[in-house]
């Protein structure tokens, strides 16, 4: 019976012991995790032409929408800027008139916002220089939750 009792002590200290090993391995696996970035798929030349997995999965109803970027507000942690979807139609005459009314011929446009906390900050000023300008063509796809017509983008792509 003393032995028995002595095996039971010298077991409850070894875990006492464990414990704090394992607390310290769990807590410093956590911090030492880093945050998910979104994907970056880059051109021969170092341009950057693609981003994936800006947001993670949602439920909202997911759009796909190709357009030129137009009215770009950038602030510290989203950028809103506005798709249009070019008039393609064999009338010309309609697409002459509204140029020489000053419109360009459009047939739908989209808000999109791209939240930046999920860009890296090395790709953040090349989202700017390479795919975020006035009259470059992207296709989007977001999820639209709400009323709001705006897309929350988990995807960009520059369109040739």
């Amino acid at each position: 019976m003393l032995g028995r009792n002595t095996c039971g002590r010298s077991a409850r200290v070894g875990m006492k012991k464990l414990l704090p090993i394992v607390l310290l391995l769990v807590s410093s696996s956590i911090f030492a995790q880093t945050s998910e970035f979104a994907t970056a798929t880059r051109a021969k030349n170092g341009k950057l032409v693609s981003l994936t997995n800006i947001l993670g999965l949602s439920e909202c109803e997911t759009r796909n929408f190709v357009g030129e970027v137009r009215n770009i507000e950038k602030q510290p942690n989203v950028v809103h800027f506005e798709l249009w979807e070019p008039l393609k139609t064999d009338n010309t005459f309609e697409i002459l008139k509204e140029k020489i009314r000053g419109r360009k011929p459009i047939k739908d446009k989209i808000k999109v916002n791209v939240n930046l906390a999920r860009i890296a900050p090395a790709d953040r000023q090349r989202l700017y220089n390479d795919m975020i300008r006035k009259s470059f063509t992207l296709r989007v796809a977001g999820y639209m939750c709400g009323t709001d017509d705006v897309v929350s983008a988990f995807s960009l792509d520059l369109v040739y």
